[in-house]
């Protein structure tokens, strides 16, 4: 219960972090996905549950926040976190190489997505060849982040002796 609770209020804090402060923190006009990152970080820390709630939970704030149609984060973070939480148990948890993998390809997925449900519904679909560029900057930007993330997600769990089965 406690587990679940810091998972909440960790991912909770970064999605305010990432509306408030973030938001004036760009790089060529691209603003980091701090939340995808932690939905990675955290996925691979769970079971496909946990990581598929904690992204339907993260999905449906950004919808909420940031996106006229409501429901494509939502449906993105929650595969993107099913995903990561079904192959929890075949990864090492905390190695950085493990993370980074998964950050890369979790960013390129939900922009992908991302891209062909807008394009379907008709959405603000420009096209690809434009979303590549932003897509790379926020690779980089995400990597950067990363490893912060996990000393203080390492940290976290280990000065509230969190223990993963």
């Amino acid at each position: 219960m406690m587990k679940n609770m810091i998972f909440y209020l960790i991912l909770l804090v970064s999605f305010i972090f990432q509306s408030t402060i973030l938001q004036f923190i760009t790089v060529f006009g691209v603003v980091v996905n701090l939340t995808l990152v932690m939905l990675v970080v955290m996925s691979l820390q769970t079971n496909e549950i946990y990581g598929g709630t904690l992204g339907l939970m993260l999905g449906m704030l950004n919808d909420l926040l940031y996106y006229q149609s409501f429901g494509i984060n939502s449906l993105i973070f929650l595969i993107i976190g099913f995903s990561l939480g079904s192959l929890s148990e075949n990864v090492y948890k905390f190695d950085f190489l493990t993370n980074f993998y998964f950050t890369v390809a979790a960013t390129v997925v939900f922009h992908l997505m991302f891209y062909m449900i807008n394009y379907f519904l008709k959405i603000d679909s420009a096209s690809i060849i434009y979303m590549i560029r932003p897509i790379v900057i926020e690779l980089v930007m995400s990597v950067i982040i990363l490893a912060p993330i996990l000393k203080l997600e390492r940290y976290i769990f280990k000065e509230l002796n969190i223990k993963f089965e």
